[in-house]
């Protein structure tokens, strides 16, 4: 057998709830818990902050991998890839960020956190 299998790790971080007085008892009722997968340390969130830090080149190559994009030079602003880049990603495309592509492990934990919501 293996002495140190990779692993996923299921984390729940956190379910909310919502709690009111009716007729005198505290009546609490819970929303869907958040879950997120990962690899034993919580993946990157991929949101408007983290795009903010990447080079144009990262942005317009997330771009053209998500088929916004098209190979040439491209004359949008850094604000304009960001926006097109968080708006796609918004809409519900999977994102998978070059850091974690040469790990099986986090990539597969970035395309299940990605599906989650749907399982």
């Amino acid at each position: 057998g293996l002495t140190n299998p990779e692993r996923l790790y299921l984390e729940c971080a956190h379910v909310p709830y919502r709690q009111s007085f009716v007729e005198g008892a505290l009546e609490i009722r819970f929303g869907l818990p958040v879950l997120s997968v990962h690899a034993g340390k919580p993946l990157k969130e991929l949101n408007e902050e983290e795009f903010n830090s990447w080079s144009v080149s990262k942005l317009q190559a997330a771009l053209r991998q998500l088929g916004v994009l098209h190979d040439g030079p491209s004359a949008l602003e850094k604000s304009e890839l960001v926006e097109r880049l968080l708006r796609v990603v918004e809409a519900g495309a999977l994102l998978e960020d070059e850091d974690e592509a040469g790990d099986p492990m986090l990539r597969f934990a970035r395309r299940l956190n990605h599906h989650l919501p749907t399982v």
